[in-house]
């Protein structure tokens, strides 16, 4: 191993194990979020966090755009109706 691959593997190290270090901190705080509101399980756009026997769990779902309203299709078939 050369001096520049040792270099490259020592601040890959460091950096990896910083970024351990930060997952474990946000665990812990959406864990207390969730037990905060007595909560086990949450949904957002994409994700969701489950928490279980102390363990939590996220896994990907569907995207969905929060943002997007809901189509109320019963609106649009009455305002039909009133234009004919």
């Amino acid at each position: 191993m050369t001096r520049t691959e040792l270099s490259r593997l020592v601040k890959k190290l460091h950096y990896r194990r910083r970024l351990i270090a930060e997952v474990e901190d946000m665990e812990t705080r959406l864990a207390v979020y969730l037990a905060s509101h007595n909560l086990t399980e949450i949904s957002i756009s994409g994700f969701k966090a489950t928490i279980s026997n102390n363990q939590l769990l996220i896994t990907e779902t569907p995207k969905v755009d929060e943002r997007q309203l809901e189509l109320m299709p019963e609106y649009f078939c009455l305002a039909l109706e009133k234009s004919r």
